[in-house]
């Protein structure tokens, strides 16, 4: 009789914080919904705002045009990135104070501003490679990964 050797105490502290991450989420999601949340409705609406250009009605906004670039530049992503992480923190304070938790005894704020960030990220990326540039087609894009959230956390997957 063969025994499996239980993973190291980190690898299970790891595991299980994974666990409580994912289970925080779902819980979340399923308690506030994922379509048309508070967050997707935010993104969309200052997208539109940051790329409305009424002097070039039709072209590509230059919001936009610097989107790709940063996309395309590696220490532009960085950058990026390192912004985007900096404000994490302020979602998570007003996702906190809109639900009436406290951000530090309650992890969902924190993992709804991470799981939004990747989306954003995501989305990005996939609006980017598909070769597109409308604002349209950057938040089909969002509502695309925004559909996949929780096929995703669950796990299980299957070929399509």
């Amino acid at each position: 009789m063969v025994s499996v050797a239980e993973p190291p105490r980190r690898e299970r502290k790891k595991r299980q914080t994974r666990d409580a991450l994912v289970h925080a989420a779902l819980k979340l999601f399923d308690a506030k919904g994922y379509e048309l949340t508070a967050l997707r409705n935010a993104f969309a609406a200052s997208l539109r705002a940051i790329t409305a250009d009424p002097g070039h009605p039709g072209e590509e906004s230059v919001y936009l045009l610097i989107v790709k670039l940063i996309e395309t530049t590696p220490s532009l992503l960085a950058a990026q990135l390192r912004y985007m992480r900096d404000r994490d923190d302020e979602l998570v304070r007003v996702l906190a104070a809109r639900e009436g938790v406290d951000p530090v005894a309650d992890l969902r704020p924190r993992v709804a501003a991470v799981i939004f960030g990747a989306l954003v990220a995501t989305a990005t990326r996939q609006w980017r490679t598909d070769g597109c540039g409308t604002v349209d087609e950057m938040l089909a894009a969002f509502d695309a990964c925004l559909e996949q959230v929780g096929p995703a956390l669950a796990g299980h997957w299957t070929a399509r």
